[in-house]
């Protein structure tokens, strides 16, 4: 039976082996912690089938990085889809100027939600992508496109 105790005493292990696998280490730092809190929290789920608690809980930090880039990589495609949008605003001029600002100060106003699925949806991202990139199911990132959608329409 693994303990509490147990699982506190492997931190520093968990952020070397995040390290290892290529974070930064600050970015070690929150990932161990998640790891510890899904091993905290799965703690009944432990059965020992693995080669001990540091396997099991190798196994979740290693999860817990995939998470994380995951969650890194659906950020920084956000921003370079505002860099994008950006981008196309700043040398208009004109009557296309007045325009183009009124559809992004309108997509800035959605719900962050709303505008992440979106943006996402508007750069190409298939649905799967844009769910998959905030955590969420399809229908949710369908709904929210949507909602943004009539909003914009408004």
């Amino acid at each position: 039976m693994i303990t509490v105790n147990d699982i506190a005493a492997e931190r520093k292990f968990l952020v070397s082996y995040a390290i290892h696998l290529g974070a930064s280490r600050a970015d070690a730092e929150d990932v161990a912690q998640n790891a510890l809190i899904n091993a905290f929290l799965n703690i009944d789920n432990y059965n020992g089938a693995v080669d001990g608690p540091r396997a099991w809980l190798s196994v979740i930090l290693r999860n817990a990085y995939f998470d994380f880039c995951r969650r890194a990589k659906a950020r920084e495609k956000r921003h370079e889809g505002y860099r994008l949008i950006a981008n196309l605003v700043s040398p208009c001029a004109g009557e296309n100027s007045c325009e183009v600002d009124r559809v992004i100060g309108a997509v800035q106003r959605l719900s962050p939600g709303q505008r992440d699925a979106f943006s996402q949806q508007a750069l190409g991202a298939e649905y799967h992508e844009v769910a998959e990139s905030l955590g969420v199911r399809i229908g949710t990132v369908k709904s929210r496109i949507s909602r943004a959608r009539e909003a914009l329409q408004a």
